[in-house]
Order: structure tokens, then C-alpha cells, then sequence
């Protein structure tokens, strides 16, 4: 059972479509986006938002979630119905595998937008101090405080939004043999794409736990050298041998660039070859953009050990992730993992 397959189990598949009113309708004009692309980047706002919030977490645990739920866990925003709706999976490691999924309704007004009607809000500063650091986050976009703060406001009081704990699944690396890189002990991953890094150099990249350990790793039989590798992201640079394997994507996902509710994507794995899939969910940090913690986007369980480090893209070739691990065969859930490629451009410095 994939992500989306489980929530509509559990939540169900009823929505409305949103009607976006005038300050969406600016929001999206100043930040770039046409409509259609503001709905999960708002989504992932306000999930990001809401989990942010102690009284959130502490609802969680009261309702059956076990008390690592108030420490950081992996979240996933979900969006399903046809992108009618967008709730949330919690993956809660404090919870005996095979125990049953807890849902939550949530009421994100008092603890989100309260400080609107008055006590706690400065009169010339419109936004509610929850909401501070990601309205902030859109206005660098290019858009304005208030018309993020009311595309927020829309999009929270059109709908219901669930909140679904369940244990966290096991997860295994994508690295085995036979496949395109050789690392350390013998771990085999892909070669993900072709980039160009702060010195001006051509490298391609690869999954860092794949050759972390060896300076000296091969592509195709190719000796190359490890010029860069960040444990956060689980990336890697590799130098960049005369016939490379690597992918030449046509554009970076940028931060406002969230994928819509089941995205056609593909990749070309040195185990699993080409596959063509979709996207079943993703961090709600991943409009954040954080530097202590990989964001990530999750797909159908379509990788096999000896896919790391391969590039995700969509349609239009642009590129979204990297392959990193996902859940073990027969988990009651199942993905796979990508960490977000603007994430990994940002920190390591890379361009396409």
C-alpha cells in the first residue's frame, strides 16, 4: 500500500475543489506561480506551520500517537482526491509496528490565525507570530506579507484537514550490485546528473552513502574522485570521467516549484532501469528550505538496491530529487525516498 492509497483508506477522498480569491490570485502573480502550482506550495505552508506548533504535537499524543511525536519526526503532506485534499502522515517511531493508524481532525484557527482578531498582533504587523518565518519565506519570493497570510487564511478555512499517525516503516539505502558507481566494500549506486560546481567544474552526482568511506570510487569501470559529499542531503560529487553516464537535466525545481497531487515523474536506476511513477507526498519543509535536515519527496516503492543516487524528473525535465532509501518490501507502508534537489543544489553550491 503506497501513501496515498493508505490516506484515502483511512481519510477518505471527500473535498472541494479551493477558490482562490483575490490575494491568492496576487500571491501567485508575485512569487511566479501560476494557480495551479499554489496549492501544494500553500499546502506545504501550512503544514509546516502547523507542525511547528507545540499544541499540535501534544494533540497528537493526547489522541494515541506515543510521546516521540513531540520530538522531530518525519512527516509527509499527502496529496490525494484528486488534489482535493492534503493531509498529513506522521510517522511515529514510538509506535509498535502493526499497531492502528490514529487520525486527527485538526483546527488550525486558534493556534495559527487567532492572533489576527486583535490581542497579540501589532496593528501595522499582519501576520500571527506562528505563521512569521514561512510568510517571510514567501515575501523573499516576491510576494506580500498580507496577501500570503489570506491565501493561508483560504486555503485553511475551505477545507478539513486530517492528521495520520502511524508506525514508522523500516527503511534500507537504495546501494547494492550490480549497478553504475562502486564505492567503499563494494556498494553500488547510480550516477544521478551532470552539474557544475563552485570552482566552474563538471561533476556528477551520486548518493553519499554509496562512496562514502573511499576517495577512489569508479563510474563504469572509470576511476574518479570524491570531490564533495554532504551526509544531510546523502549527496555526493563525483569527478567527472571523459564518457560519463550522467543525465543532463533541463531545469532545477526551484523552491516554489512543489508538486502538484500525483505528478507523472521517471528515473533511470543502474538496477531498476527506466520507470515511470508518481508523486505520493513530501515534506512540508520543503518550502522552508532548511540546511540541517534533508527534504524529501516521496513516490510509489518503485527503487531497488542499486538505485541510489538516481535523478527524478518530471515531464518537462526538470529535476526534483535524488533517490536516497526507502521502506523495506512488505512494510504496511510503503515509499520511496528522494531528497529534494533544490535543497541539494543550494547547500552544496551546484548549478545545472
Amino acid at each position: 500500500m503506497d501513501l496515498v492509497e493508505l490516506v484515502d483508506q483511512q481519510v477518505g477522498t471527500e473535498g472541494e475543489r479551493l477558490r482562490w480569491d483575490a490575494p491568492g490570485i496576487r500571491l501567485a502573480e508575485g512569487i511566479g506561480v501560476p494557480l495551479s502550482r499554489l496549492e501544494p506550495l500553500v499546502a506545504a505552508a501550512f503544514w509546516h506551520s502547523m507542525v511547528s506548533l507545540a499544541a499540535v504535537r501534544l494533540q497528537l499524543a493526547a489522541a494515541g500517537a506515543s510521546s516521540a511525536v513531540l520530538d522531530d519526526v518525519r512527516t509527509i503532506v499527502v496529496p490525494h482526491a484528486d488534489g482535493r485534499r492534503y493531509d498529513l502522515v506522521v510517522l511515529d517511531p514510538g509506535r509498535t509496528y502493526g499497531a492502528d493508524p490514529v487520525v486527527v481532525e485538526t483546527d488550525p484557527y486558534p493556534d495559527l490565525f487567532l492572533p489576527l482578531r486583535g490581542s497579540g498582533c501589532a496593528h501595522d504587523d499582519p501576520v500571527p507570530g506562528p505563521l512569521r518565518a514561512i510568510v517571510d519565506r514567501f515575501v523573499s519570493w516576491g510576494g506580500q506579507a498580507e496577501d500570503a497570510v489570506a491565501a493561508l487564511r483560504d486555503f485553511t478555512f475551505q477545507r478539513s484537514y486530517e492528521v495520520l499517525v502511524i508506525p514508522e516503516p523500516a527503511l534500507e539505502p537504495t546501494a547494492a550490485t550490480p549497478a553504475a558507481v562502486t564505492g567503499a566494500g563494494g556498494r553500488r549506486g547510480t550516477v544521478g546528473v551532470l552539474a557544475t560546481d563552485a570552482r566552474g567544474a563538471t561533476v556528477l552526482t551520486t548518493a553519499a552513502h554509496v562512496v562514502d568511506g573511499t576517495q577512489h570510487p569508479s563510474v563504469n569501470g572509470h576511476a574518479v574522485e570524491v570531490v564533495d559529499l554532504n551526509h544531510v542531503v546523502d549527496v555526493a560529487t563525483l569527478s567527472c570521467p571523459t564518457t560519463h553516464p550522467g543525465t543532463r537535466a533541463a531545469h532545477l525545481c526551484g523552491p516554489t516549484h512543489v508538486p502538484p497531487a500525483a505528478t507523472p515523474v521517471h528515473f533511470d536506476g543502474a538496477r531498476s532501469g527506466p520507470v515511470d511513477t508518481i508523486v505520493t507526498g513530501y515534506d512540508p519543509a520543503i518550502v522552508a528550505g532548511p540546511h540541517h535536515a534533508a527534504v524529501r519527496v516521496y513516490t510509489r516503492p518503485v527503487t531497488a538496491a542499486g538505485d541510489s543516487g538516481a535523478a527524478l524528473l518530471d515531464h518537462d525535465n526538470r529535476l526534483l530529487g535524488f533517490c536516497s532509501d526507502r521502506t523495506v518490501p512488505g512494510a504496511a507502508v510503503e515509499f520511496s525516498t528522494w531528497v529534494w534537489a533544490s535543497q541539494v543544489f543550494d547547500i552544496m553550491d551546484l548549478h545545472l
